[in-house]
């Protein structure tokens, strides 16, 4: 048994949380950016997205597309990587996986989840950050209970979270194996 954890990444976060994933799993697994592959010869794929303004990385949904005969038929798992998770927003973070599910050819889908993620305004660029401030606006003039002065902006990863996930993914696997 083998798996693929294909992701891309805007700032670098979403490659650590693909490492943890990894660590929870027992079974041979790579790592790649969607840049790096070139071959889909793998029994499991896990597509990883950071979320970024409200959506998945364009990188990646253009991956999906430009893969979905490589992908169709495969057992996958999805996630995205969301800051808004650690949050009290965090249950929005669903959408965001149905942003990048809506792409998937037919698959087994054996896992999916949102893990919280690292946005840190501070260290993104000035493009990001004014990118980031005109969203901000726009939620404060479309919400009341919506306060952008109130956001702690952290690195939210989580470790324990991510390795869950990888095991929650293998045991799934391993599950619908077994049921063959």
């Amino acid at each position: 048994m083998n798996a693929l954890i294909c992701y891309d990444t805007k700032y670098g976060s979403t490659t650590e949380i693909c490492r943890n994933i990894s660590l929870g799993m027992k079974i041979n697994t790579d790592i790649k950016n969607i840049s790096e592959i070139n071959s889909f010869d793998y029994d499991l794929i896990i597509i990883g997205s950071p979320v970024f303004i409200g959506k998945p990385m364009k990188s990646v949904v253009d991956f999906i597309v430009a893969n979905y005969e490589n992908l169709k038929n495969k057992k996958i798992a999805v996630f995205v990587t969301c800051w808004a998770m650690a949050t009290q927003y965090g249950a929005s973070s669903g959408e965001f996986l149905e942003q990048l599910k809506k792409y998937l050819p037919d698959c087994h889908l054996i896992c999916e989840r949102a893990l919280p993620g690292k946005l840190l305004l501070n260290k993104i660029t000035e493009r990001d950050q004014k990118t980031m401030e005109r969203l901000l606006r726009r939620l404060d003039a479309m919400s009341e209970q919506f306060d952008s002065q109130e956001i702690l902006w952290r690195d939210a990863r989580d470790k324990k979270a991510a390795e869950d996930f990888g095991r929650e993914i293998e045991n799934s696997f391993r599950k619908i194996l077994n049921s063959v």
